[in-house]
C-alpha cells in the first residue's frame, strides 16, 4: 500500500523524552470511530544501522485535564496504590485497540519512504507498541511518521510525526549529546502543564 508524505518541516509539539528525537502531535477531527496518539512516540536504543519507535494507541487525543486530583497526603515513599476508576484520573490516557506502522526516509535523501507492516496493539501490553527500523544509514538525520488505525480499518485515522539521527559509524570520531532523566513522577511534576522544566533545556541540548 502506497501512502503519500510531504517532507516538511516538522512542527515540535510534544517531546519524545529520547535521545535525539522529537515528536509532534496531529490529532484527528472528532466523528467516526476512531483512535488516537495522546503519548505522541518515543525513538530510543538508537544505533548507526537501527532505532526503535515506541508509541501508544489511545481512546482521547490528549490526557484526562479536569479528572480527579490524585491524594495530596500521600507520602513519597513508592507506595503503589489502587483507585477504582483509573481512567476518571487527572492526567488519564485510558488505552484504545487497533495497529500502527511506521513510515521512515533520510531528510535530506530522495531515497523511497519505507513503511513498516501494519502490528496490533493489545490491552495485556497497555496498548502499546515497539517497532524497530533497521538497515538504516550511519550519521542520518531521519524523518519518522506513525500511523494508527482503528480494528478492521483499512487506513489510518491519526499520526504522529518525529524525527532523530542515527549514531556515527563506531571507527569514526563525533561530538555526542546526551541527557538523562529519571524520577519523573506525575504528581510531582513542576511544570503542571507540559511535565517536567527540564524538558525543554533537554531538547536545546540535542537539536
Amino acid at each position: 500500500m502506497k501512502i503519500e508524505l510531504r517532507r516538511a518541516v516538522i512542527a515540535i509539539a510534544a517531546m519524545s523524552m529520547m535521545i535525539g528525537g522529537y515528536a509532534a502531535v496531529e490529532p484527528t477531527a472528532p466523528g467516526t470511530e476512531i483512535v488516537y496518539m495522546a503519548n505522541g512516540i518515543k525513538i530510543g536504543e538508537v544505533s548507526s544501522r537501527s532505532a526503535i519507535i515506541w508509541t501508544r494507541l489511545t481512546k482521547h487525543p490528549e490526557r484526562n485535564i479536569k479528572g480527579t486530583p490524585f491524594p495530596t497526603n500521600i507520602k513519597k515513599k513508592g507506595l503503589s496504590l489502587k483507585f477504582d476508576n483509573l481512567a476518571a484520573m487527572e492526567g488519564s490516557v485510558p488505552g484504545a485497540l487497533g495497529d500502527v506502522r511506521i513510515a521512515y526516509w533520510p531528510k535530506s535523501d530522495a531515497a523511497p519512504i519505507k513503511v513498516t507492516p501494519w502490528q496490533a496493539v493489545t490491552a495485556d501490553k497497555d496498548f502499546t507498541t515497539q517497532i524497530q527500523i533497521k538497515d538504516l544509514l550511519a550519521g542520518t538525520n531521519y524523518s519518522v511518521i506513525a500511523e494508527g488505525r482503528t480494528l478492521g480499518s483499512q487506513k489510518p485515522v491519526v499520526k504522529t510525526e518525529g524525527a532523530f539521527r542515527t549514531a556515527p559509524k563506531a571507527d569514526t570520531p563525533a561530538r555526542i549529546t546526551f541527557t538523562v532523566v529519571t524520577g519523573q513522577d506525575y504528581r510531582w511534576r513542576d511544570d503542571t502543564a507540559n511535565g517536567h522544566r527540564i524538558y525543554p533545556q533537554m531538547q536545546k541540548l540535542v537539536r
